[in-house]
């Protein structure tokens, strides 16, 4: 998927796989100590190896101390997720956990489960947890039955007087047993809640309760007493856990999941075919050998900006043979996530890409695998080479079947690492390029956790001779899939490999460079710029500028961005000037003409940032120009040429997973006086799924605008009058607020339609 940014959003932080990142800030770089050029000695390493943490738990002095390290090790390292695993994997966001040095094995924390569940007093808040972890663990060994008599055994041992606990094992056991297929037998377990059972349980598992309940309704074809089931529970929910007036209601994720259970399931009962769909797949290595115990986990694209939460709408386990099945998958559109155990992952990868999505409700079973593959072994630049000559050499170990390679550079800055695409469609396993062409590559610009200062380090990017770089290389099939990287998890000596830092020295640092690494960015930019005076064909001194001024819109106010976007635009164009086949500074000149509304100079752009993405695309074979035909089709839309524009965003649509402009051709649409009917088709078809919570629901909007606008015989007349206006504001959120303010906009629903639309680019 090609991502591209426009200044006016700029985002700061370009981590292309964070993973790597992660690995190497915590694993890799601490064992060898390789940020400091200092290597851990490989006998050290194998000493770490004789640690085990099972003998240490199991030398415990006293019997206190033993669960006290079995509830830190093993209970407590679960997280927020019922399920949750050292490595998680997903699509936006990559977590991992410290664990001991020799982490458990599944044996072992099942014999240590078993011994704590036994012995510990069953009113201690961890027991429900070790109940959960410990059934979970039995079923990841093909032990499904032993895994449900945990669930029965542990409810029993827990005393009368703490109901709230055996409701939570209760609702674990008709979760496993819904799991496992076992509808008959996960409803009469639920049929032993009493009356006011469910207000007993804390919110994530008052949610749980209600999540089972309404999918075993829904395997029934129950959809409008599903529905029923949720409303009602909604209104109990608030009664018992929400202050009325306390804002954080906002930030509820518990209640957020019975909301968007409610909604999907209103949505589809217009639908007279609604039907859930079972999603099955297997988890295994490349070769075929199943992965068992891995958490899988189902996750909608609104859930995708944040981490793992307790309330988790599908979730679970692979089988011994790897597989896994959710059951009663409500219709949307979904992405798979998964969590492993450092031995599970180390030395593999998983070939996911970010536009992989399962569209659950057009089919009653969809099967999608987890394969993992070995990681790609890299030759050089390697081990912190230092590289003094004119080209670096780039060379790594072939993949059977690859078509072509991607290489993509990365930089160490106070913040962490920032990474950029380098070179595309490589098609031997080597590549020597001009260092010239490193020390200009451009970058993002991080900034500051704390005061949101941009980091030094990000703004000198790769031309800095004493940063730390490294490079990663992912192999791709005839077909653009990925098929395997050298970026992932290199947990041990025998994984490791060479590691891929190295350095340039071919230049030194000017003045202007050493003020930027100092902070004095004011005083660098001055510099710089009397430096380009006196030198004006130097490529850096302008790259520089404009990376300057790129760091002051960071933290500037809407008002002051533009300013400094057109006091940058004289710099831009001389730098296109001393290298005009620069695709990126065209192309964001290109989006500098179209804020601007400044139309000519708009498709004059456009024709020559055409010639150098044919160019490109001749030389790579990269033939994704999906975001470059929006933004034209965007920009015939605001002059009013709505039919040319529909054409063009109708062959974007086919080829853009993400549909990133459907808002703007749902406008295009409703201009050019298409139905109702068939303005929410349109919208069916190509959801929005960029990912995370800012994502419309532009179907939904399309249909309860239609319902809206039954009221008011003017109500189309006045919506495509308001479009008209937005599409040639070049402020739409600004003017919405007046329109709002003057009653200008008729109804709630185009109200929030014109507001999303507003903010499409």
């Amino acid at each position: 998927m090609k991502i591209r940014i426009k200044l006016k959003y700029l985002i700061v932080w370009m981590i292309l796989a964070v993973a790597t990142v992660l690995i190497f800030n915590f694993y890799i770089i601490p064992k060898f100590e390789a940020q400091n050029g200092d290597k851990v000695q490989k006998d050290q390493l194998e000493a770490e190896k004789d640690k085990s943490t099972f003998s240490i738990i199991q030398s415990s002095t006293t019997l206190e101390q033993k669960w006290q390290r079995v509830e830190e090790f093993i209970i407590k390292n679960t997280g927020s997720s019922n399920r949750a695993y050292p490595l998680h994997i997903g699509n936006m966001t990559t977590s991992i956990k410290e664990e001991t040095p020799v982490p458990l094995t599944t044996d072992e924390k099942i014999s240590l489960l078993e011994d704590y569940v036994e012995h510990v007093p069953s009113k201690e808040i961890d027991y429900v947890s070790a109940i959960k972890k410990l059934a979970n663990l039995y079923y990841s060994k093909g032990q499904p039955n032993q895994s449900l008599e945990t669930f029965r055994k542990g409810e029993s041992r827990i005393p009368g007087e703490y109901a709230a606990y055996k409701l939570s094992i209760a609702v674990n056991l008709a979760q496993s047993l819904f799991e496992q297929g076992q509808f008959v037998q996960a409803r009469e377990v639920l049929q032993i809640f009493p009356p006011s059972g469910s207000k007993t349980l804390n919110r994530e598992y008052f949610v749980q309760y209600v999540d089972i309940q309404m999918k075993l309704l829904l395997q029934d074809h129950q959809w409008r007493e599903a529905s029923k089931w949720v409303t009602q529970n909604m209104t109990e929910y608030k009664q018992q856990f929400q202050d009325p007036v306390a804002s954080s209601n906002s930030e509820d994720e518990a209640f957020k999941q019975l909301v968007r259970m409610q909604l999907t399931l209103d949505k589809e009962l217009v639908h007279k075919e609604a039907t859930v769909t079972q999603v099955t797949g297997m988890v295994k290595y490349s070769d075929g050998t199943p992965i068992a115990g891995v958490g899988v986990y189902l996750r909608e694209a609104s859930d995708l900006n944040h981490s793992l939460t307790s309330s988790e709408m599908y979730e679970t386990v692979s089988n011994e043979r790897g597989e896994y099945k959710f059951y009663g998958v409500l219709p949307g559109n979904y992405q798979l996530e998964a969590g492993f155990d450092y031995e599970q992952m180390n030395g593999y990868m998983w070939a996911r890409s970010d536009d992989d999505w399962i569209k659950a409700g057009r089919s009653q079973q969809i099967t999608k695998n987890i394969v993992l593959h070995p990681l790609m072994e890299i030759t050089s630049p390697s081990n912190h080479e230092t590289i003094t000559g004119k080209n670096v050499h780039f060379s790594w170990t072939s993949v059977p079947g690859a078509s072509y390679y991607n290489i993509s550079l990365w930089l160490g800055t106070d913040g962490g690492s920032i990474g950029s695409s380098f070179k595309m469609h490589i098609k031997d396993s080597e590549l020597s390029v001009p260092v010239e062409q490193i020390y200009n590559q451009s970058t993002g610009i991080s900034s500051h956790d704390k005061d949101g200062k941009p980091d030094s380090l990000s703004i000198l990017g790769f031309s800095n001779p004493n940063g730390n770089m490294w490079w990663t290389v992912e192999a791709y099939d005839a077909q653009g899939h990925i098929m395997t990287s050298s970026n992932g998890y290199r947990l041990d000596t025998d994984t490791v490999g060479k590691l891929p830092f190295f350095s340039l020295k071919e230049r030194t640092l000017t003045l202007a460079d050493q003020l930027v690494l100092q902070g004095k960015l004011d005083d660098a930019m001055k510099r710089y710029k009397e430096d380009h005076k006196q030198n004006p064909f130097n490529v850096h001194n302008l790259q520089m500028i404009l990376q300057l001024y790129d760091a002051k819109v960071i933290r500037a106010s809407r008002a002051d961005r533009s300013i400094t976007e057109q006091e940058a635009f004289p710099y831009r164009k001389q730098l296109l000037e001393l290298n005009p086949s620069e695709k990126n500074n065209q192309f964001r000149l290109l989006n500098y003409y179209y804020d601007r509304h400044m139309w000519s100079e708009f498709h004059a752009s456009y024709i020559t940032y055409q010639k150098l993405l044919v160019t490109y695309q001749e030389s790579t074979e990269d033939k994704d120009n999906s975001y470059e035909l929006s933004l034209y089709g965007s920009a015939l839309l605001k002059q009013g040429e709505v039919a040319r524009a529909i054409a063009i965003f109708k062959k974007v649509m086919t080829i853009d997973h993400d549909h990133r402009f459907i808002g703007n051709y749902l406008a295009a649409a409703l201009l050019n006086g298409d139905s109702w009917a068939q303005v929410v088709r349109l919208a069916e078809q190509y959801p929005q799924l960029m990912g995370g919570d800012s994502d419309p629901d532009w179907m939904q909007l399309m249909q309860t605008m239609q319902g809206e606008s039954m009221k008011n015989p003017d109500y189309r007349a006045n919506l495509e009058a308001n479009i008209r206006k937005l599409l040639q504001s070049q402020h739409p959120q600004q003017e919405m607020e007046k329109w709002v303010q003057a009653g200008a906009v008729q109804g709630k629903v185009q109200r929030q339609f014109l507001q999303d639309l507003s903010t499409v680019d």
